[in-house]
């Protein structure tokens, strides 16, 4: 997380409720990381010049400050399909082998869906490495029938 790099983190919902799964919710209370569900309003400073983002403003009017902004997609992931599959899950997560499969054959799984870092770069990866697992397997399992 963030705080590895020893920086301060705030998550801002933006007016959401929150959906975390328990590992998220187990990392947030661990960090003591604040959760603030209020709608922004506008980020202040200019972002895309030298001078840089200098905070958030909510629609309260409260102005948190800030020199980075990371805006998430998502954050509960859905593994209702998976289950209905008879897919193992670790943590909420589909569990997954280094090769991106799961405990049933010919089922593999990349992305938030299998828990660690959520990033767009990082589901692409798993995705690939996904795609060669399967291609490996359905030739081999094609040579053995």
């Amino acid at each position: 997380m963030i705080h590895d790099f020893g920086c301060e983190a705030v998550i801002c919902l933006d007016g959401k409720e929150p959906e975390f799964s328990e590992d998220s919710e187990r990392q947030i209370s661990e960090h003591s990381i604040d959760i603030r569900q209020e709608r922004i309003s506008r980020f202040v400073g200019e972002p895309r010049t030298q001078g840089g983002l200098e905070g958030l403003e909510f629609e309260t009017g409260e102005f948190l400050p800030a020199s980075h902004a990371l805006a998430a997609l998502g954050t509960k992931v859905n593994t209702e399909l998976a289950e209905d599959l008879g897919v193992e899950l670790d943590g909420g997560f589909v569990a997954v082998d280094s090769r991106a499969a799961t405990n049933i054959p010919l089922v593999y799984a990349a992305g938030d869906i299998t828990g660690g870092f959520n990033q767009a770069i990082v589901a692409a990866g798993q995705g690939a490495v996904a795609a060669i697992a399967a291609c490996t397997d359905l030739r081999s399992s094609r040579q053995l029938a």
